[in-house]
């Protein structure tokens, strides 16, 4: 499963990164549509620098992964230029 807020994304991940086991859709990181408990393994790269409410995108990221799932964030240092 794959989710970005940018609909030219995932029709991109449509395009090249197709198969009968992947899904990408349109969601904010804030207001993931899936239950609790819905994934064991959460993978962040390159995200939580262009959300604003952080802290909620992270508490969304761990309502989604399931006890004793794994998380793994990576991003920016805010302070380096691109």
């Amino acid at each position: 499963v794959g989710i970005d807020v940018s609909n030219e994304s995932i029709e991109f991940a449509k395009k090249n990164y197709a198969g009968k086991n992947l899904l990408y859709q349109i969601a904010d990181t804030t207001k993931i549509p899936f239950d609790d408990n819905s994934f064991n393994v959460v993978i962040s790269f390159d995200t939580l620098e262009h959300i604003e409410d952080q802290k909620g995108a992270v508490k969304e990221i761990v309502r989604v992964l399931m006890p004793g799932g794994k998380l793994l964030i990576y991003t920016l240092n805010k302070n380096i230029r691109y």
